[in-house]
């Protein structure tokens, strides 16, 4: 064990370097739902580079901002999509952009700020039936379940024919 570390890493199964830790609020939100899978790497990806640059949530970016472009993503998505996907991310709340931040030289990356508007964000309506729809589907799936468990217990419990009673 190193000196002035409480744990030594046993195993390390999930590998060294720097990570991204969800909060369940982030993940029940219903800004967070309703994003594609394509929308949900790029959020992780733009978290885990605002995670560095204000060294963990606690440098105020305000008068530098985050930059966020395409070279920074690690995940294997297009262009295209990521461009997307951003312009998603910003009208959900997640981060905004900051203008004011921006040099004034051509060609000069964007810069964003966080923000909490993600909080109150407010489907529409396709969202709202798509919502609705995935979670009947997931209520149908455990009924289904918890079903086939009773019906289970029901079987393999009852006494064998001819079992003293």
């Amino acid at each position: 064990m190193r000196r002035g570390h409480k744990h030594a890493k046993i195993f390390d199964h999930y590998g060294t370097g720097h990570g991204l830790f969800l909060r369940d609020e982030i993940r029940e939100a219903l800004a967070y739902r309703v994003l594609s899978p394509v929308e949900r790497l790029v959020l992780m990806e733009w978290l885990r580079t605002y995670g560095k640059a204000s060294a963990g949530d606690t440098v105020d970016l305000s008068d530098t901002g985050v930059l966020f472009c395409f070279s920074q993503v690690r995940e294997d998505i297009g262009e295209r999509s990521f461009q997307r996907a951003r312009q998603r991310l910003i009208r959900a709340g997640w981060f905004q952009g900051a203008p004011h931040l921006k040099p004034l030289r051509p060609g000069a990356p964007n810069r964003y700020l966080p923000s909490t508007d993600w909080r109150a964000y407010k489907p529409t309506a396709a969202e709202a039936e798509a919502l609705r729809k995935r979670d009947a589907i997931k209520a149908a799936s455990l009924r289904r379940a918890r079903r086939r468990r009773v019906d289970f217990c029901v079987q393999n419990l009852k006494p064998a024919a001819g079992a003293a009673k």
